[in-house]
């Protein structure tokens, strides 16, 4: 029943992983379905077939921490809100600009869009409820990297009676688009602006997510004591807060903390970081930030002389991103990857992505940055540089990431378990 006409039914899919998740058999659900795929030459690391495992690990972590409830009845009350978003958008707006709602949905980012969308389309513009939703409209586009959507809704945001604290989110999102395409100088004055909103308005979590976004942007552009401060200074203070909105950006500060030492300084406290970013997942969703920092993992753990293990987590890093439909994650994700290749003396390969990327990220407005530059040189890729390339034979990244994929399996069959 799960086929149709040689193919596999998404739907049908979905509707059996509820069945076996109800009955306590998601793991046999997936290899059942793994088998189906095979049956009509689906490949396991397609696009569809990620979807079903994002689809699968959802239902995971919403039953997870449900207090009794399963996921069916997630399913029935989100099919009676969503069956009809006119009459119900005021409470959908409500549900859609949570913060852990947010979070858990953007794992499936596309989906996410089309919810948010539906339901602005049925507030009043410029409502109190519609600027909040096209905030958190705002929120997702910035977490795919998005740059001219973020700056298209940011400046439209900014002509809005916003309160501080919204105007201090706008401008530091605006912020950050402006430095993901290079805008470097614009980018430092909008995150200042962002700052002294936040600053007037006495919000110190504002004020402190606002000073470590100023701080990625100073390593990339290679202050890294600047920004070891800014870090070391938040850590102190927040290490063991268990509130929600400190908590992320201690995730995410050690994130970018294992970068700024992985590139600039000790791969062992590169090491250190990540792993404390990484157990940070049994105290919150950390969907949203997985497919990065276990890219990230990867290389930090493969030079840390655990290629094995390294290449295990590069490989869920990418197979999430995959499904994630962000450039932005897919160039750096892919770009984290070669390092693992280049370990694996598959320099060749390593050399082709690169410069497959490179150009990806010139169409995109995403030239490396001083800190990019630094990692891609300790590549040693050099000696290439003037043999030709071979060109891929689609433009698509995901088949790219397959071609990567088979490359990082053949270093991990190169080396010996790191056990």
């Amino acid at each position: 029943q799960m086929c149709h006409r040689g193919e596999l039914n998404s739907r049908i899919c979905e509707r059996f992983l509820h069945a076996q998740y109800s009955r306590g058999s998601m793991e046999e659900g997936l290899r059942l379905l793994r088998r189906a795929a095979n049956e009509v030459n689906i490949d396991e690391d397609s696009e569809f077939f990620q979807s079903l495992r994002l689809y699968a690990q959802n239902l995971k972590s919403a039953g997870s921490s449900s207090h009794g409830f399963h996921s069916n009845h997630f399913q029935l009350l989100g099919s009676a809100l969503l069956s009809q978003p006119e009459r119900f958008s005021s409470t959908l707006a409500d549900l859609l600009v949570t913060l852990e709602v947010q979070l858990h949905m953007q794992s499936l980012p596309t989906v996410y869009m089309q919810i948010l969308e539906t339901v602005l389309g049925n507030l009043e513009k410029k409502s109190p409820q519609w600027i909040e939703l096209e905030a958190t409209r705002l929120s997702a586009y910035a977490s795919l990297c998005e740059s001219d959507k973020v700056i298209e809704i940011s400046e439209s945001l900014l002509q809005c009676e916003v309160t501080q604290w919204r105007a201090s989110t706008i401008w530091m999102y605006y912020a950050f688009s402006l430095f993901e395409i290079r805008r470097w100088d614009d980018a430092l004055t909008a995150i200042h602006r962002a700052q002294e909103f936040a600053e007037s308005h006495k919000t110190n979590d504002r004020m402190e997510l606002c000073r470590l976004t100023e701080g990625s942007f100073l390593w990339h552009l290679g202050e890294v004591e600047k920004a070891r401060n800014i870090y070391d200074s938040y850590l102190e203070r927040f290490s063991y807060s268990k509130d929600f909105s400190l908590g992320i950006n201690r995730v995410i500060t050690h994130f970018n903390y294992a970068i700024l030492e992985l590139v600039f300084g000790d791969t062992l406290e590169a090491r250190r970081h990540v792993d404390l970013a990484y157990a940070e997942r049994k105290n919150f969703n950390l969907a949203r930030v997985m497919p990065s920092l276990l890219a990230l993992m990867g290389i930090v753990y493969g030079r840390s002389g655990e290629v094995y293990r390294g290449v295990d987590l590069a490989i869920e890093g990418l197979k999430l991103t995959y499904g994630r439909g962000s450039n932005r994650e897919s160039q750096i994700n892919l770009e984290w990857a070669c390092g693992l290749l280049a370990l694996g003396d598959l320099r060749a390969e390593a050399w082709n992505v690169m410069e497959w990327v490179n150009t990806w990220r010139t169409k995109t407005r995403h030239a490396r940055s001083v800190c990019e530059v630094k990692y891609f040189e300790s590549l040693e890729l050099g000696r290439f540089e003037r043999e030709s390339t071979s060109a891929f034979e689609s433009d698509d990244y995901r088949h790219v990431m397959r071609f990567v994929i088979k490359g990082l399996r053949k270093v991990q069959k190169s080396v010996k378990s790191d056990a």
